[in-house]
């Protein structure tokens, strides 16, 4: 039988992992209150204070203090871990290529995952409604930009979370088509932004439930400074040597949190 070597390639498929970020452009302030050993961190959530029009009482009722009046928002921190295991033989035979690219997967599949807790976050927000017809359009885009302003969600930092199931519904709007049709940059790329908040086009779980507890795609307004997105530990990697199949068994570790701080801070949406 003739000698036969095989070669590993230095390149590899594309991985289909979305990683966007979108846990990056929520509540990053947090980080750095997170201790070893917490497994959660608390946010306080200010009263409003009144305004007068004369002297008010020590002890009157609208009077607003800073330690009673202020209520603390839970969000908890969870151990994510991806498993690898790096193979002896598949050492041998990439020179070590195919662990780097693992752990290259390893951290996109991480990011994928925190941008998914993020969406569900929001899309759990209790500030959710029917769109009007049969599918979205113009009318649901602009109710949610005018609750967000009913809301006073200040006009910075606006996000527009779009299904990407949604997303051929998207852009037949009327509104779209033509804004594509007038800028070549947005014909291009698609839409940037619409009614000021930056369009998040997403192929992971946007769904929400309806009054049935029925689960529904929709599209979100979100703000996104009212998202705690907390990163307490990122790829960590921890290892042991398998004896028994000779390999090395890997875990790719991270701790992360994710949570709507106010109902207020998101609008959804849903498809009926």
């Amino acid at each position: 039988m003739a000698f036969d070597k095989k070669l590993v390639a230095d390149t590899v498929l594309t991985r289909l992992i979305e990683n966007n970020g979108l846990w990056q452009k929520m509540n990053r302030s947090f980080d750095a209150l997170v201790r070893q050993g917490a497994s959660s961190v608390d946010v306080p959530s200010l009263a409003i204070p009144t305004v007068q029009t004369s002297g008010t009482a020590l002890d009157n009722s609208n009077r607003k203090e800073t330690h009673t009046d202020t209520t603390m928002v839970n969000v908890p921190i969870t151990l994510y871990a991806v498993p690898l295991a790096d193979e002896l033989i598949a050492t041998y035979e990439s020179n070590g290529m195919l662990l780097r690219e693992y752990l290259d997967s390893a951290a996109a599949a991480l990011g994928q995952k925190f941008d998914e807790l993020v969406l569900a976050a929001i899309m759990g927000t209790t500030t959710k409604s029917i769109i009007a017809g049969s599918t979205i359009d113009w009318a649901d885009i602009v109710a949610i930009k005018a609750q967000m302003d009913v809301l006073k969600i200040p006009a910075n930092n606006r996000i527009l979370v779009v299904d990407a199931n949604l997303e051929g519904d998207f852009y037949k709007i009327q509104e779209v088509v033509t804004a594509l049709s007038y800028n070549r940059a947005y014909m291009e790329n698609g839409v940037p932004r619409i009614l000021g908040m930056d369009v998040w086009i997403t192929a992971l779980s946007t769904t929400t439930t309806n009054s049935l507890a029925q689960s529904k795609r929709g599209i979100a307004g979100v703000y996104g400074p009212g998202v705690a997105s907390i990163l307490s530990r990122d790829m960590d990697v921890q290892s042991a040597w398998d004896t028994t199949n000779l390999r090395t068994v890997r875990d790719v570790c991270s701790h992360f949190g994710a949570k709507l701080l106010s109902n207020s801070y998101a609008v959804v949406k849903y498809v009926a």
